[in-house]
């Protein structure tokens, strides 16, 4: 889901370049690549039936109006794949049945190293 977000952050930014104006479309498509490589880095987990079948449980569960789908989807995979969230936005995941040890805020509070 992070992913698809980005991507979709950079290709609204790219598109939105007037097109009589090309140099103004060097700048977006610089970070349209540099999230490429950045993103490549990473082991992409993907939105499989698991985590369909958990959000489907989410939905009926949670009033889906009031919860964004994005954060639903976060949560489905993060229950389905039995992984931790790191968040700082902890308030939108409380009611989406994450324990406590499924969800840390490494901003506020930083693991120990050590």
């Amino acid at each position: 889901m992070v992913v698809a977000e980005s991507w979709r952050g950079r290709l609204r930014q790219a598109d939105a370049v007037p097109k009589s104006k090309p140099e103004q479309a060097v700048f977006p498509h610089r970070q349209l690549s540099e999230t490429h490589d950045l993103l490549s880095q990473f082991r992409v987990v993907s939105f499989d039936e698991a985590a369909a079948e958990k959000m489907s449980q989410l939905q009926r569960r949670v009033n889906r109006h009031k919860k964004r789908h994005a954060d639903m989807m976060i949560a489905a995979m993060t229950l389905s794949n039995r992984f931790v969230l790191v968040t700082r936005n902890e308030r939108d995941f409380a009611d989406l049945l994450l324990t406590q040890q499924q969800m840390e805020n490494w901003i506020d509070n930083p693991p120990v190293v050590g």
